[in-house]
């Protein structure tokens, strides 16, 4: 026996890596195109986040 513990010994003998949920799931894809329901100004967003940030300190 070798001295390897968790994922590099699960590789080394072809084991599953013992990390994650340790059990079986399924995988559940909806091909539904997902929409917004209004757009963002992202920019705007941020730079109004940073006022906040500024007049805080």
């Amino acid at each position: 026996m070798d001295n390897l513990q968790g994922n590099l010994d699960a590789l080394a003998w072809g084991n599953c890596l013992p990390m994650g949920t340790s059990g079986q799931f399924d995988i559940i894809n909806s091909e539904k195109v997902q929409e917004l329901d209004k757009s963002v100004d992202v920019y705007g967003l941020l730079e109004t986040s940073f006022d906040l940030m500024d007049k805080e300190i």
